[in-house]
């Protein structure tokens, strides 16, 4: 299926929203989503992944200049982690068990692009990814699957991957997914919802 960045940024929030995360959470989620599509990487997957987790925020664990995330949701645990490394809080943050450690990329590539300044993303043992706000370079080979995910300070002039001139494509099973989750936040149609506003009206001025 052929998206635009704009559709994916709100198919996905709304799914964000119909997997239970808050709206500010959700908001996050479609733009990092739509970062990490803009430079060819499947963000929609990561974000799939990442709602699957149904669990609350945890309370990180900060000892020193460190702090650690042994479990929880892992995008309201990201969201927190980069703004514990932004404030200056803590120079080095944890994450244990990731179920979309690229979504965590995407999520650091937003919040340089709001707060300023860089991150270094670590996945796994063998890769990671330099964000700013003008973009995402890979070194390595990041991890796939349920991994470690370090985050920490970068500086904000890293050299970036080039954006390519094509999003890719996206599988319509995996869209699918988007959609049904997208669809629980849906009024149902019912004479009371459509007396209240919801749904389209008797005339094509309404």
């Amino acid at each position: 299926m052929n998206l635009s960045l704009n559709e994916i940024e709100g198919g996905v929030r709304k799914a964000a929203l119909g997997a239970g995360l808050s709206v500010g959470l959700a908001d996050d989620t479609g733009r990092a989503v739509a970062v990490l599509q803009a430079y060819g990487f499947d963000g929609i997957s990561a974000a799939l992944a990442g709602f699957a987790n149904t669990g609350l925020a945890a309370r990180p664990v900060i000892k020193n200049s460190d702090a650690t995330f042994d479990a929880g949701n892992p995008i309201p645990n990201a969201v927190s982690a980069l703004d514990l490394v932004a404030a200056g809080v803590v120079k080095r943050v944890l994450m244990r068990a990731i179920e979309a450690p690229l979504l965590v990329v995407g999520l650091a590539a937003i919040a340089a692009q709001d707060q300023g300044g860089g991150f270094v993303v670590g996945v796994g043992s063998s890769g990671f990814a330099l964000v700013s706000g003008g973009g995402i370079a890979i070194e390595g080979v990041l991890a796939s699957g349920v991994t470690e995910v370090t985050i920490s300070r970068s500086r904000p002039d890293g050299t970036v991957r080039p954006r390519p001139d094509h999003i890719p494509d996206v599988p319509p099973a995996i869209w699918a997914q988007v959609q049904a989750l997208a669809a629980l936040t849906y009024v149902p149609a019912t004479e009371a919802s459509r007396l209240s506003g919801a749904g389209a009206g008797m005339t094509d001025n309404d």
